[in-house]
Parts: C-alpha cells; structure tokens; sequence
C-alpha cells in the first residue's frame, strides 16, 4: 500500500478527476489528502463512498468485474483505507 501523499500523478489525477465529478464539495478534502494534512475520518469516509459511486458507474464491465478504470479507483479506495486506519 502507499499513502496518499505518494501517490502518482496520474492517481492523484483520478483522485481530483472522480471528486470533481461526484462530489466537488470535497475538493478541498482531496486537497488535504494529497498534501498530508489532518483529515476527519468522516471526511476520508466521504471521499471513499465517492470512489465507491464512480467505481460501480464508470469502473465495471458487464458482468460487474472492475475495468482498467475500476481497477485504478479500487486501488485509491485501498489506499484511503490505509489513511484512515493511520489516523486513528
């Protein structure tokens, strides 16, 4: 697992890209994120469940198996879990 803040610029991308689309309050949260700083557990908590959407609209083929985009967002929402158990 890796933590946010070494994310690669393409995860980081997706990560503003699917919050941008799903939930654009939370810009600031992804903001957060990506820069280490003190994020709620709610909050992450939020942001995930936002991956969650993107990941079940976008991210699955026909027979609910992830894409290449699936993968990519489960793999966000990995490294989110990580964060949270971290902070607390």
């Amino acid at each position: 697992m890796t933590d946010v803040q070494q994310l690669s610029d393409e995860q980081a991308a997706l990560l503003r890209e699917v919050i941008a689309w799903t939930r654009p309050q939370l810009t600031h949260i992804v903001e957060l994120l990506l820069a280490g700083g003190p994020i709620a557990r709610a909050d992450i908590t939020a942001v995930r469940t936002s991956l969650g959407y993107e990941l079940y609209a976008s991210g699955v083929d026909g027979s609910y198996e992830p894409n290449a985009r699936g993968r990519q967002i489960e793999a966000l929402i990995d490294v989110l879990d990580v964060r949270a158990e971290a902070a607390f």
